[in-house]
């Protein structure tokens, strides 16, 4: 009994955990890039990288937004659609 109730309470913090790691990491990223793209005043290395900055993190967002919203809903058996095309435009690129 109280294994299985420490498992589920732990399970329900490593998904908000998961979670809380993504939306900080997605956010960072994106602004960051942003920023340098705004801030880079004809340095052309400087936009570069703020360019590669916002794709990394709107690449990303593109297996982490379902994911995470599968971890926040009934999980990801009922998701598999979503993660599976996920997957295949990962195997294309």
């Amino acid at each position: 009994m109280f294994n299985q109730l420490f498992k589920e309470r732990n399970d329900f913090i490593q998904q908000i955990m998961k979670n809380l790691f993504d939306i900080v990491y997605l956010i960072t990223v994106v602004s960051l890039g942003i920023i340098m793209i705004r801030k880079s005043k004809g340095v052309k290395e400087y936009l570069l990288f703020g360019i590669m900055a916002v794709v990394l993190g709107l690449g990303d967002s593109f297996h982490l937004v379902p994911r995470m919203i599968a971890l926040c809903t009934t999980g990801y058996k009922d998701y598999l659609v979503p993660l599976e095309l996920v997957n295949l435009l990962h195997l294309l690129q």
